[in-house]
């Protein structure tokens, strides 16, 4: 019941913690019912977080890092930098576009993004149910209108490359990696 933990979107844009690569990997498996043989630490390590070696008992961060620039505590971005955030840009567009596919005779992930697609000839509709799973609702209006004028000319002639561009957006955005 603290309140720092149930402020939601109220209590600024200094607040919020970056989504660690586990958390932002399973998060996208399970809202899209994603079909796998479980093998995904090769994607998390890539990110700068390899799931059964953590360097410390304290986990995988600095345990007093400030986000460069400012005076914010932000532990999740020391194992950020530049290659990690492009990692995470090609884990969504892998499985955005297409899907893990490791060595035989592992099988893969696969999101299932059947959903999206049937709402993609009502690009609102489509933008809405991403809010609602991936955001809470929470999605900026500047956002939202950005998605709509992308949408508004890949959804009527190709629903699923709209759903598939729609969905990569939102994965892709600050607004979603940044957990608020």
């Amino acid at each position: 019941l603290d309140p720092k933990a149930r402020c939601g979107n109220r209590c600024g844009a200094n607040y919020g913690r970056l989504r660690e690569p586990a958390q932002f990997i399973l998060n996208v498996a399970r809202v899209f019912n994603a079909n796998s043989d479980g093998i995904l630490n090769a994607s998390s390590s890539t990110m700068g977080q390899n799931i059964f070696y953590s360097p410390t008992v304290f986990n995988y961060y600095p345990h007093s890092f400030n986000v460069p620039g400012t005076n914010l505590q932000g532990p999740e971005f020391g194992i950020d930098a530049s290659a990690e955030a492009i990692n995470r840009e090609n884990f969504v567009n892998t499985m955005v576009f297409g899907h893990i596919q490791p060595p035989a005779p592992a099988t893969g992930t696969r999101i299932d993004l059947s959903d999206l697609t049937a709402l993609a000839s009502t690009p609102t509709a489509l933008i809405n149910r991403l809010d609602g799973l991936l955001m809470h609702g929470a999605m900026p209006q500047a956002m939202r209108r950005t998605l709509q004028a992308t949408a508004k000319d890949t959804c009527p002639n190709q629903p699923q490359f709209c759903a598939q561009t729609v969905l990569y957006l939102v994965l892709a955005s600050g607004q979603y990696q940044v957990q608020r």
